[in-house]
């Protein structure tokens, strides 16, 4: 169940008056939605019973949890994937290049994410990392073909010179 129809359903406030819409990311979401609740508590809209609280529990209380971690994982995931590409390619600048491909995959993901309206969870940030490594697999992949593309089309053009010149 999203923050929005918890809270609604809880506390018999109309979702319209939430300023929480259905593709925000969850933890947008739920800051809005706590917001909101402090905001009808200082205003004395809702008044919780003597001895009783509110909390969110679920998928939510699960990122909460696991999200220092993935802030720690995320970027040492990209540093490894950067230490890989550099020591299969041994040059520095086209291990740069490849990395920079790395965000349009990512962004297409997240796209992807925002178009279906699905929200951020642990599931979804693994997949992520997942992702980051198949599309540097991918860039891997191409650079290679690329470069033998390359050296084919090179040595060609040498063959061609030389026996045009001799």
């Amino acid at each position: 169940m999203s923050c929005t129809s918890t809270f609604s359903t809880l506390f018999s406030v109309a979702p319209s008056t939430l300023p929480v819409s259905a593709s925000s990311f969850m933890f947008a979401a739920c800051d809005k939605a706590e917001a909101a609740i402090a905001a009808a508590r200082g205003r004395g809209e809702l008044v919780f019973p003597p001895g009783s609280y509110h909390e969110w529990s679920g998928q939510f209380q699960m990122m909460r949890a696991v999200r220092k971690k993935l802030m720690l994982i995320v970027p040492v995931t990209l540093a490894i994937i950067f230490l890989l590409l550099y020591l299969n390619m041994r040059d520095f600048g086209e291990a740069v290049i490849t990395m920079v491909t790395l965000p349009f995959a990512l962004i297409g993901g997240f796209w992807l994410m925002h178009a279906l309206g699905y929200h951020m969870s642990v599931a979804v940030g693994v997949g992520f990392i997942a992702l980051a490594g198949l599309a540097a697999e991918t860039a891997v992949i191409m650079h290679v073909y690329l470069e033998l593309s390359y050296g084919k089309k090179v040595a060609a053009m040498e063959v061609e010179l030389e026996a045009r010149t001799g």
